[in-house]
């Protein structure tokens, strides 16, 4: 199948959109440090082309904005995690179209999405890259997640553009795993072998203390939303978060403020972390979870778990819902019960003799599953709702853009800055993933101005606090930045 650029509508109105897109294609919507860099950089990427891989939210659109406002010829493509279109993402979506070709692909169903987006991916290199060896230019990735360089890589048919790609800088952990290990959105264990530099700012001092209680706390909205849409509360319910990285505490704490019950489970969890209420996912269905977080970057409820709801769960409902910016939290749940729904024997092995699973799909809410089982007093049903189909729930329902704009400036600067230096640092760099620490390693007087604005990160949020009248010192203790760590 032949993937197709989306078509730009240029006689669609967009009055009522602004405070998503702004007025014009130029506008950077409440990003004050995003629109400072832009302008300070302002033609610095000029004839390169740039492949920009995103979650087609509002602060994606305003670093698209930054990269085309640098010089850059882009090619996006978006990643399909909205559910219900509104006017609001149709008019971001015609918005990302007039910055260049733009890829929307729009998977059927949960099990389709690997698929679709690696066909996807594949057809905007192949785009991007013929485009720039037609022009004599060369190109370069920027994307959340981790989608297109190792495509680039273990795809035969995409090697051969190799030559004309500069690198690609990357925004997350679960995208950092996919550039330095073979087992693509699974649990890395294979060390890859790059053939060109990478630059991460998922390791960052600023994102890993700034970002993680924003991204909580749109987490927790939105589930609350959804949940909304299916008649249920959060409120005094048994939760569970399975990963409890920077992402997984700050949801902690979201949830508490929230009246939820929460139970932890990580295996890396240490002795400090001993006043927790900590559990695994089988003991706490059988407890009677209502709520389960995956907040991992891998598949975190799997085969035994979802047996033990099932089977042994007092309550008849149990909702899922994925804090990672990536569809890989439940994508083997969907597996096992779209299987059953289709073949009788693997109903019966999951839920014992005449038993049935049904599936039906609320685009509000999410995907629903009814497992029927057979007990000698009569049936009994459990009912497993995958919130937001399973996709990150932070970008599911119609109306959210995630984090605010304003929350996500000194990040999303920090992802703007670290592409425009990367030209002209990348020869020398070698075929690795390179972090902020090994930026600040390198001589500072190799660095491009725009790498030493980067690794800057204390004067970044210093800036970020004075714009949103915000006590510094305070902050630095409250998210427990470390002044001297650059």
């Amino acid at each position: 199948m032949k993937v197709e650029p989306q078509k730009k509508v240029s006689d669609f109105a967009l009055d009522e959109d602004n405070w998503v897109i702004g007025n014009d294609d130029s506008d950077i919507v409440a990003m004050p440090l995003l629109a400072h860099a832009a302008a300070e950089h302002h033609g610095a990427l000029t004839g390169l082309k740039i492949l920009y891989i995103n979650h087609a939210i509002s602060d994606a659109l305003m670093v698209a904005r930054a990269l085309r406002g640098a010089g850059a010829e882009l090619v996006n493509v978006l990643v399909p995690y909205r559910g219900i279109e509104d006017r609001s993402h149709h008019a971001l979506s015609q918005a990302f179209s007039a910055l260049g070709p733009t890829y929307a692909p729009a998977p059927q169903h949960p099990s389709l999405f690997s698929a679709v987006m690696a066909e996807t991916v594949a057809a905007a290199i192949v785009h991007i890259a013929d485009s720039a060896s037609a022009n004599g230019q060369q190109w370069m990735i920027v994307e959340d997640g981790g989608y297109a360089f190792p495509a680039l890589h273990d795809n035969p048919e995409l090697t051969i553009h190799m030559n004309s790609c500069l690198g690609a800088v990357e925004h997350t952990t679960r995208g950092r795993w996919n550039y330095e290990y073979l087992e693509t959105d699974a649990a890395p264990k294979t060390p890859r072998t790059l053939r060109r530099p990478a630059v991460t700012i998922s390791g960052s001092r600023l994102k890993t203390t700034h970002e993680a209680g924003y991204v909580a706390q749109a987490l927790v909205d939105e589930c609350h939303w959804l949940l909304r849409r299916d008649h249920q509360f959060l409120r005094h319910r048994k939760v569970m978060i399975i990963g409890y990285g920077r992402v997984g505490r700050a949801l902690a704490q979201a949830l508490q403020r929230a009246d939820a019950s929460i139970t932890i489970h990580d295996n890396a969890l240490v002795d400090t972390d001993a006043d927790l209420m900590c559990s695994d996912p089988i003991s706490a269905v059988e407890d009677g979870a209502f709520l389960v977080f995956g907040a991992t970057g891998t598949s975190s409820f799997g085969y035994s778990a979802l047996e033990a709801f099932i089977m042994r769960s007092p309550s008849p409902i149990l909702y899922l819902a994925s804090a990672s910016s990536k569809a890989i939290e439940f994508a083997d749940v969907v597996s096992i019960l779209d299987q059953a729904a289709v073949d009788n024997n693997a109903a019966i092995a999951l839920a014992g003799p005449d038993s049935t699973v049904l599936s039906h799909l609320d685009p509000e809410v999410g995907l629903c599953y009814t497992i029927t089982v057979s007990t000698p007093s009569g049936s009994r049903t459990r009912t497993l709702v995958l919130l937001g189909k399973g996709y990150p729930v932070i970008f599911y329902p119609a109306h959210t853009h995630g984090a605010p704009n304003r929350a996500m400036d000194p990040v999303m600067t920090q992802l703007f800055l670290a592409a425009v230096g990367l030209p002209a640092a990348c020869l020398r760099l070698t075929a690795a993933v390179h972090d902020i620490n090994d930026l600040i390693a390198m001589p500072n007087l190799g660095l491009p101005a725009s790498w030493k604005t980067l690794v800057d990160e204390e004067s970044l949020l210093i800036r970020w606090c004075e714009e949103n009248n915000i006590d510094w010192s305070e902050y630095r203790r409250e998210i427990g930045f470390d002044s001297n760590c650059n």
